[in-house]
């Protein structure tokens, strides 16, 4: 409901803008966890579509346990590509993906580390390379659902190549919000990126 968990998404916006010291501001990774029906989903969607109205969202991915192309992550970083390409602010990032698409058209049937690295991570170092290319660009990337992706396995995967691709010393400027319930292999990958 409106006026609800007011406090959350106000400490969650600040983390996003970089204006939250008690959340670590330059992470670039913070994961929003609860147990099912805390209203997870509904923050992830709230800030989903506050920022993407102010034009700072660069992707959304909801995961979905009963939906077949959203709970299977071979979908989730295709996803992710396909809302960086189609972002207004710069045509140089869409020719990038598009690019590498065309020569290498086998990446969409990668494995998922192949598509965040080819897809994903590539085209944006490329691109913050260029200078005051990335600055326009929008930073955030919500993922609501994790633990809905199938198997914990799969779960384990995608926060892990997440995880390598944007912590550094990598150079992608993106910051995900991760939002799941505290399953034991999400706990585990975050507990280890910590340490």
């Amino acid at each position: 409901h409106p006026q609800t968990r007011e406090a959350i998404l106000a400490r969650l916006s600040a983390w996003i803008k970089n204006s939250e010291p008690e959340l670590d501001e330059y992470s670039p990774a913070h994961w929003l966890y609860g147990p099912a029906g805390v209203g997870k989903s509904a923050i992830a969607q709230t800030l989903a579509e506050k920022f993407s109205r102010s034009g700072h969202l660069a992707a959304s991915f909801f995961f979905s346990r009963s939906s077949p192309a959203r709970n299977n992550p071979r979908f989730f970083f295709l996803t992710i590509a396909f809302c960086l390409a189609t972002l207004p602010q710069n045509k140089q990032l869409r020719a990038d993906i598009d690019k590498v698409v065309r020569t290498n058209p086998a990446v969409l049937q990668g494995s998922i580390e192949a598509q965040l690295r080819y897809l994903v991570a590539e085209p944006l170092c490329r691109l913050s390379q260029l200078e005051g290319a990335w600055d326009a660009l929008p930073k955030l990337v919500i993922i609501d659902g994790l633990d809905e992706c199938e198997g914990s396995d799969s779960q384990r995967r995608v926060l892990t190549a997440i995880l390598k691709e944007v912590e550094p010393p990598s150079h992608i400027p993106l910051r995900f919000l991760i939002a799941s319930r505290p399953e034991p292999a999400i706990r585990e990958i975050f507990s280890q990126s910590q340490a």
